[in-house]
């Protein structure tokens, strides 16, 4: 089955990396990363490991062999994750209404933080896609999430005081269209030493507790392991705070999409 998930916002720091590797990392059947970005501008690249495959690719119009490539990749069954970086941004957009590709796209995530001006600049890309995508294919991310402090509504109640402002003008109605993920140093820590939250999240908390209380290691070695300790322990929570519902309604999307398709 051919899936294609893209991951865009207007705005940089939006997470929309952080999203791309996290779903990316969780989706089964080992899905391709699309870095839609300038080749090698970052030298520091997540750590994929064996979860996912990634590829950058860059072009500056329609006519460019990269784009041909990304095409491909469009039509290839198989499922893709199109990361589109803050500098590629207008000429993405461009291209893809020029060659009509937006119809290629099965679900569109917009990660979203909280604050006035965020929610503007996620009005502002519904408002460029709405003759594009379908409604009923958009999610919305919220990040950092401070479930501690706030509710949903809360920390995030610019779109929710203007859902009924969302559905009129755009067509997306918010409820049950979001997931949240939380506010975690276990995503601040994977993401400043290049590993996805996978990674850690994948590792035994009780055996990394044990190994932080085994007796007879040297203080270095003791704090070196708490820190692992701590990072796994935060990991397992995220995921089964945030991520795990995150998945769960992606792939009810993906269903619910395909199943329109087919009718």
């Amino acid at each position: 089955m051919r899936v294609n998930i893209l991951v865009m916002n207007f705005k940089g720091g939006a997470a929309k990396t952080t999203t791309s590797s996290i779903t990316a990392s969780y989706l089964a059947g080992k899905p391709l990363l699309i870095e839609v970005d300038k080749i090698n501008e970052s030298d520091e690249k997540i750590n994929s490991r064996d979860y996912y495959n990634s590829i950058q690719l860059d072009w500056n119009n329609d006519t460019n062999q990269s784009f041909q490539e990304f095409e491909d990749y469009l039509l290839e069954d198989g499922i893709k994750i199109i990361d589109v970086g803050a500098v590629k941004l207008e000429v993405f957009h461009k291209t893809m209404v020029e060659s009509g590709n937006y119809d290629l796209i099965d679900i569109l995530i917009i990660p979203a933080m909280d604050g006035s001006d965020d929610f503007l600049v996620g009005a502002q890309l519904l408002a460029s896609v709405k003759d594009f995508i379908d409604p009923n294919k958009i999610l919305v991310g919220f990040n950092r999430f401070n479930s501690a402090a706030y509710t949903v509504e809360e920390q995030f109640d610019s779109w929710f005081d203007n859902a009924d402002v969302i559905e009129k003008e755009f067509g997306f109605k918010l409820e049950n269209n979001y997931f949240t993920i939380e506010d975690s140093y276990a995503i601040k820590k994977s993401r400043k030493v290049n590993e996805t939250l996978r990674y850690f999240a994948d590792q035994d908390k009780v055996a990394a507790r044990k190994a932080a209380q085994e007796p007879g290691i040297t203080p270095e070695d003791r704090k070196k392991r708490n820190a692992v300790r701590i990072v796994v322990q935060k990991a397992n929570d995220v995921y089964s705070n945030s991520i795990e519902n995150m998945l769960k309604l992606i792939e009810k999307k993906v269903t619910s999409v395909k199943k329109s398709q087919k009718a």
